[in-house]
């Protein structure tokens, strides 16, 4: 980082010439709800399902791999067209909820002795 530092900023404490900062944004695009959004690219204002079908079309656009994409792509269809199943939920059983005993009725190992 320092050797960077030095051969862009001229060595430490001298004088490089610099330009100024500049940038020219390409547009925003914002999902505002289920399928609503709002995008300005290049001076053109789209909003509501036009906007938001072009934001998940660029969100796709940007994942590096083909199955990744794929997959979005799918679990995003899935949930247009069903509601969240909140039943498949995940959750272990105990023998307590079977009806096998209760917590005092647990038989614990015995210590070896020494």
């Amino acid at each position: 980082m320092t050797r960077h530092i030095v051969i862009v900023g001229g060595g430490f404490g001298g004088t490089a010439p610099t330009r100024a900062f500049s940038h020219r944004s390409r547009g925003m695009m914002a999902t505002t709800g289920h399928l609503k959004g709002v995008a300005e690219l290049s001076g053109l204002r789209l909003s509501g399902l036009p906007a938001w079908l072009l934001w998940r079309a660029y969100y796709l656009l940007l994942m590096p791999t083909l199955g990744r994409k794929v997959r979005i792509w799918v679990e995003w269809t899935w949930s247009m067209c069903f509601s969240a199943d909140i039943t498949h939920l995940r959750f272990t059983r105990t023998p307590e909820a079977d009806g096998e005993g209760t917590p005092s009725q647990a038989v614990l190992p015995s210590r070896p002795t020494v």
